[in-house]
């Protein structure tokens, strides 16, 4: 069964990188990077693979450092990042020799929705451009926040959408 390569799951990924890897070495390029593939879109909030190799870089001990174009960063050739929010990014693979020579290889990366959704009252979900919305959900945690209203100083345990109303958890393990 084909699957797209957003929606696969890490052992597949991690094959498809080793295929990667013996197909193309050397590669022509000093680094290259491998995953994602290009022209791959994603989700925000979905976890995206990042994969590189050396090729015609020398060195006996040569990191990685990815700039994933968010104002986040990563080290090593093979490494996980979550976007949140929609749009491109400019994904780049730094390599450095221990005689602090470089190379770089850019990718760009298409996220096709924000990491976190405006949902109704009833739990439904709506466009980001919805300005009448309850509640955000985080879809990488699938944590849901709910608007409160009616902050006035008086709890009003009759509606659950009162700014005033406080509740508490309790786990009879602690």
């Amino acid at each position: 069964m084909n699957m797209p390569l957003a929606t696969t799951n890490w052992r597949r990924l991690m094959l498809l990188s080793a295929v990667v890897l013996c197909a193309g070495c050397p590669a022509a390029k000093p680094v290259e990077i491998v995953l994602p593939l290009a022209q791959a879109e994603f989700a925000g909030g979905q976890e995206v693979l990042f994969s590189a190799v050396t090729g015609t870089f020398k060195g006996s001990s040569i990191t990685a450092r990815w700039d994933f174009g968010d104002g986040t960063s990563a080290a090593g050739f093979t490494v996980q990042h979550t976007y949140d929010g929609q749009g491109i990014y400019t994904a780049t693979v730094t390599v450095t020799n221990e005689f602090t020579s470089t190379a770089s290889d850019s990718l760009e990366i298409a996220i096709t929705s924000s990491r976190f959704v405006k949902l109704s009252q009833d739990g439904s979900l709506v466009p980001d451009t919805a300005g009448d919305w309850s509640m955000v959900q985080d879809l990488k945690t699938g944590l849901i926040w709910e608007i409160k209203n009616h902050h006035d100083f008086e709890a009003d345990y009759d509606n659950p959408h009162d700014g005033d109303n406080t509740y508490t958890w309790y786990d009879e393990n602690t």
